[in-house]
């Protein structure tokens, strides 16, 4: 078993606590199963005092047997599965970001205008040309 506030220590690549927009590769530590809510952590990561070094520190006793958790923190999915290679079924902190540029909402308005005439969009420009090829690469729009 492992008290709590035991902790173990890897060296930081740089004398001082990298900022939050840094991404640091810490052997073994990358082996701490996810939680999905900080407070069912069985520990925590942290820079030490001086910032030469980062903790893995108990946040409660520890069982033996019992898998070593950290929260990863509030990440959505998207980034879980992108940084980590895995998404959370239970996370609270997933969310899907939709782009409402006007950009984008002058592209839709002119699609559905498209959409709503007598032009309709054909695929064949799709089709592999008969070497095989590709024939274009694009939709394209024709007059019925």
């Amino acid at each position: 078993a492992v008290p709590k506030g035991i902790s173990a220590a890897a060296a930081a690549a740089s004398p001082t606590a990298p900022d939050a927009s840094e991404t640091l590769l810490i052997p073994v530590f990358d082996m701490l199963n996810h939680v999905s809510d900080a407070a069912s952590s069985t520990c925590t990561i942290r820079y030490g005092a001086d910032g030469s070094a980062v903790e893995l520190v108990a946040v409660r006793s520890i069982e033996d047997g019992e898998a070593l958790t950290a929260f990863y923190g509030p990440l959505s999915n998207d980034d879980l599965l992108v940084d980590f290679g895995f998404v959370d079924s239970e996370n609270a902190h997933d969310a899907v970001s939709i782009d409402l540029s006007p950009s984008i909402i002058t592209e839709a308005q002119e699609l559905r205008e498209l959409m709503e005439g007598d032009v309709k969009l054909s695929a064949s420009a799709m089709a592999p040309s008969a070497d095989g090829g590709d024939a274009g690469g694009s939709y394209f729009a024709q007059e019925d």
